[in-house]
């Protein structure tokens, strides 16, 4: 009999990638806000009532509001959406019949202090604008009995109408447009399937609870991201690529510019080789 997966927030783009990795090994089971979900839910009551139908083995929350300036805003949405979504999950999984395993995906975005080249452990946490803060607050809940996954992705959108980071570099590049890329922002993120991979090995194995950072080994800036995908698909060197300092915006939420994580908690823990951050940008720069 396959095992239960129950996914919040699970028309995303991580979440539609998560499903179509693994609808044929798994039972799973799709939660969204939109009429046209597997399973609607639009109040987080409701929470309960679906936790206890489908009893499931795992469950994985992926609801975030993940606009950093849109938190900025409106600290209420970023609040319900990064802590007491997360809140109400819990509360509604006391009294199941089976040990479900929680799985909580949480963000590098909570770094800010230690300076390149240096990798932040789970305990330099220090966010510096709404999102980061709702997010840990999220994370000091689950991580008691569960598992927090701080961790950051790249890859080709799954969701229809929507683009991410690498598909507004790729659409840049393909209409000719001038390009920006910051110098002074490191991080190392994983490909979307490769983290999809990687959080079934953390459902099946036997983890302590607790925050892990998640991602892939080396570094990257995201000037270097977009320079590798300009000489994949520029050939005749029609864009322009402006190198620059990001500095902050005082309309806008303060970004953090070390997102660098230390993995080694997790590697030793579940003993997995997380991928090369190179590989992980070529695999990425192949789904385009």
């Amino acid at each position: 009999m396959k095992k239960k997966i129950l996914i919040f927030g699970a028309y995303g783009n991580l979440g539609t990638a998560f499903y179509l990795l693994m609808r044929n090994k798994y039972s799973i089971y799709r939660v969204g806000r939109s009429k046209n979900s597997q399973i609607v839910n639009s109040k987080l009551g409701n929470c309960k009532k679906i936790i206890e139908n489908i009893n499931p083995d795992f469950i994985l929350n992926l609801i975030s509001e993940t606009n950093v300036d849109k938190c900025e805003r409106n600290f209420n949405l970023s609040k319900k959406l990064n802590f007491e979504y997360p809140k109400n999950i819990l509360l509604s999984m006391k009294g199941l019949s089976k040990k479900t395993k929680l799985i909580h995906i949480s963000t590098d975005q909570v770094y800010s202090k230690i300076k390149f080249p240096l990798k932040n452990k789970e305990i330099d946490a220090k966010p510096i604008n709404v999102y980061g803060k709702t997010k840990v607050q999220g994370e000091r809940l689950v991580q008691k009995k569960h598992i927090v996954l701080r961790t950051n992705y790249i890859g080709k959108t799954r969701v229809k109408g929507k683009k991410f980071l690498c598909d507004w570099i790729f659409n840049s590049i393909i209409n000719k447009k001038k390009i920006v890329g910051y110098e002074n922002i490191y991080f190392n993120p994983l490909n979307i399937s490769s983290l999809c991979l990687i959080i079934e090995k953390i459902f099946l194995k036997k983890i302590k609870s607790g925050v892990y950072n998640l991602g892939s080994s080396g570094l990257i800036s995201k000037y270097d991201l977009i320079k590798m995908f300009i000489k994949k698909f520029d050939k005749n060197k029609n864009v322009i690529l402006l190198k620059r300092e990001y500095k902050h915006d005082k309309d806008k939420a303060r970004r953090p510019l070390n997102m660098l994580m230390n993995t080694s908690k997790l590697q030793k823990r579940a003993n997995i080789r997380f991928p090369e951050v190179l590989k992980e940008v070529k695999k990425t720069i192949s789904e385009f």
